[in-house]
């Protein structure tokens, strides 16, 4: 991912939708907001009445924060 910092942006941070977000970490929405809701996701900005968005920066070190795994049979040494 490019993460653009907020010099880059001119000190103006990058929002991403909920519906972009959703995509970019392959879950449903309310997923998102259950996360949310147990602070182990992004807080969100309020970008209308009923409307929120993310920071991009947020968003690509969240996902940068999850763990790796080893898939079976990945490994060839292991056949």
């Amino acid at each position: 991912m490019n993460c653009k910092t907020d010099h880059e942006t001119n000190n103006k941070p990058q929002l991403v939708s909920l519906k972009r977000a959703t995509r970019m970490v392959s879950v449903s929405r309310s997923s998102i907001y259950r996360w949310i809701h147990a602070g182990t996701f992004p807080t969100p900005v309020r970008i209308g009445e009923r409307g929120i968005a993310f920071k991009l920066s947020e968003l690509e070190k969240w996902i940068e924060s999850r763990p790796r795994i080893q898939l079976h049979g990945t490994n060839r040494e292991n056949r």
